[in-house]
């Protein structure tokens, strides 16, 4: 084994540097939810609560429960800039993520053939080729806490034996990571500790039962007091983000997955996860019964996650960011099944394994010098967003109450203004309205706001454009289809415009070279205009 390890270790390092490549490559679509968690985090290390503005009911905006929890901790350990910490631990999860789909494949190598070696080294690039994880760690929320969290569980349900001194208390630990790291978490380690408990009672020992009850224990526990303290047992965003039927959700989490795998790649990816599994059926082309029911495991653990992703709805954004970890799964288990197929049989996962290697590598090295640069930027800093600080300085000198769909990280910059989510992730009343259509986004949206009555009101995703919104008047803005695009979005229903063309005018605040454009209701225009912002009629 030590004549292999300069090889582990190499193979482990050139996927690390290729996972770190394409993060410095890939770009979020919007970075608001970072901002979200950071505010419930700061509320509960200066408050002792969960919530989202002062005075209101209890509510949790985020999904990971656990990351919200690290990000509040960081706060206590690294107070002077959440920020950078958030950063610093994305990178870290990522980067840890990639290392356990290393370790993995040259794990299930142990023992065979030097050439499964070369095999295992083509999982550990295919590792650190997985764009999705990229994609998702640039929007800096959980999704590489999850993935490093399921990898970690998969690790202990394949390679550590039941009855072995400290592989209950790591299991355990394990499958608590997964669990709340993310809802669909919570089925996947309930899998995963009722295979140990198989295992355990196989053993004879009942004493390795233990950390099933007391994981069980904890998420009875954990529910209990969720159910207690916020009134409904699942995250606010889900319901924020939940139609009136789960057909709904379904075909738009197939429409995500379709929508995913446009190129051979990735469609080859989205195949074998439904259809690796299959394999481990076929006992002739495997060489051993440990390693069939090994890549068993993997590829049902990936076949799982995805099938979660496509009845949760998918995702609102592109990327494919909720198929990471799924994806990370399946090369786990196509790198355990290159080790563990009989001679002849390997090209069965090599040749895919290779492929996606191939594929994510050259998206990952292309511009290799720009990416270099940028990596020598991290971590993010509050600095990076001095701006949007300006414009949210701006906003609550001159007013207390703000309506938002797209602009999350105002109430991160200034708490003290109160924010109105109109999508209803920090809104429990809204998220919990009927919804009969598809719901993506969340619920409610810029045809809301005119009748909330908010001071000021900033509606949809173009709230920075070149030319300021102020030049046109509320009804123009409303009524005409190439100026809602430009400045709004999708139009609003008749009703929502006539209240905005009654109490709001179209303002535009000057700021880093461009305009940021909001609607302020006509008793507070004049704050606006002394400060320099550009008012419209």
């Amino acid at each position: 084994m030590r004549g292999r390890r300069p090889i582990v270790a190499g193979g482990v390092a050139a996927a690390l540097a290729l996972g770190m490549l394409a993060l410095a490559g890939a770009v979020p679509a919007n970075v608001d939810d970072l901002f979200i968690v950071l505010v419930y985090a700061r509320h509960l290390v200066q408050h002792g609560a969960i919530y989202w503005n002062d005075g209101a009911a209890h509510v949790d905006g985020f999904t990971s429960v656990l990351d919200m929890l690290l990000k509040a901790l960081s706060l206590v350990v690294a107070p002077r800039d959440p920020l950078r910490n958030a950063h610093v631990l994305t990178v870290t999860f990522d980067a840890t993520a990639i290392a356990l789909g290393g370790w993995l494949a040259y794990r299930a190598a142990r023992g065979r053939p030097a050439r499964v070696l070369a095999f295992a080294t083509v999982g550990a690039l295919a590792a650190g080729a997985n764009v999705a994880l990229a994609q998702a760690a640039s929007y800096v929320l959980e999704v590489p806490l999850f993935a490093t969290a399921a990898l970690t569980a998969l690790y202990v349900a394949l390679f550590l034996r039941p009855g072995a001194r400290w592989t209950g208390v790591v299991a355990c630990a394990a499958w608590a990571l997964l669990g709340f790291a993310r809802p669909e978490g919570i089925p996947l380690a309930l899998g995963f500790a009722a295979l140990h408990a198989v295992r355990a009672r196989r053993t004879g020992g009942a004493r390795a039962l233990a950390p099933c009850a007391f994981f069980v224990g904890l998420l009875v526990a954990y529910h209990a007091w969720h159910f207690t303290y916020f009134g409904y047992l699942a995250p606010n965003t889900f319901y924020a983000k939940a139609s009136d039927s789960r057909w709904n959700e379904l075909v738009d989490g197939l429409r995500y997955m379709a929508d995913y795998a446009t190129t051979p790649a990735r469609a080859t990816t989205v195949a074998l996860l439904v259809l690796a599994p299959a394999a481990a059926f076929v006992k002739p082309i495997w060489a051993s019964a440990v390693a069939r029911r090994r890549f068993a495991i993997a590829s049902a653990s990936a076949l799982v996650l995805a099938l979660e992703v496509v009845v949760a709805g998918g995702d609102s954004y592109p990327g494919g960011r909720f198929v990471a970890t799924p994806i990370a799964l399946l090369l786990a288990a196509l790198a355990i099944g290159a080790a563990g197929l009989a001679r002849g049989w390997s090209a069965l996962a090599v040749v895919p394994l290779a492929l996606f290697a191939l594929d994510g590598g050259s998206r990952a090295s292309g511009h290799a010098a720009a990416k270099l640069a940028r990596i020598g930027t991290w971590p993010l800093s509050v600095k990076d967003f001095g701006c949007e600080l300006q414009v949210a300085d701006f906003i609550a000198a001159r007013v207390d109450t703000v309506s938002q769909t797209d602009f999350q990280r105002l109430k991160y910059f200034e708490d003290r203004l109160v924010v109105i989510d109109l999508t209803g992730l920090n809104d429990q009343a809204r998220a919990h309205e009927p919804s009969p259509g598809h719901d993506l986004w969340g619920k409610g949206g810029a045809a809301e706001g005119p009748g909330v009555g908010a001071e000021a009101m900033q509606l949809g995703i173009r709230s920075a454009t070149r030319e300021p919104m102020a030049r046109y008047t509320s009804r123009d803005l409303v009524s005409r289809a190439d100026l809602s695009s430009a400045f709004i979005g999708p139009p609003l229903p008749p009703a929502a415009q006539d209240g905005l063309v009654r109490d709001y005018v179209p303002v535009s605040i000057p700021v880093c070279g461009v305009f940021f454009n909001l609607f302020v209701r006509g008793d507070r225009v004049d704050r606006f205009a002394s400060g320099g912002a550009l008012v419209g009629q």
